[in-house]
């Protein structure tokens, strides 16, 4: 009897401007989906600009490692469209990165 195959995928998409507008981690077990694991939307500005990362748990038992997703509840940019500011979130504390 031949051993089944489990991996895991990791699946972009993107819009009309070639930007990532989504991200998937999946893991399959021979040939079938078992479960996505984690899931990652994202939205742009007018001009490009990352506003908004939405982290997704999946909802198949294998996704429990997933469960404390990072939240990135603001992306700041200057007037010349430049990232300035990332605030995380770790676990209720939050962390601000400066750039520029």
């Amino acid at each position: 009897m031949a051993a089944a195959d489990l991996f895991l995928d990791y699946i972009p998409t993107y819009d009309e401007h070639r930007r990532i507008e989504q991200v998937k981690s999946r893991n399959w077990y021979d040939g079938a989906e078992l479960d996505t694991l984690a899931r990652y939307d994202y939205s742009f500005d007018n001009v490009g600009n990352r506003l908004e990362i939405d982290p997704r748990r999946g909802g198949g038992a294998n996704a429990d490692g997933f469960s404390k997703m990072q939240e990135i509840p603001a992306i700041d940019y200057d007037g010349l469209h430049r990232l300035t500011q990332v605030d995380y979130d770790l676990s209720g504390v939050t962390k601000a990165e400066g750039f520029v």
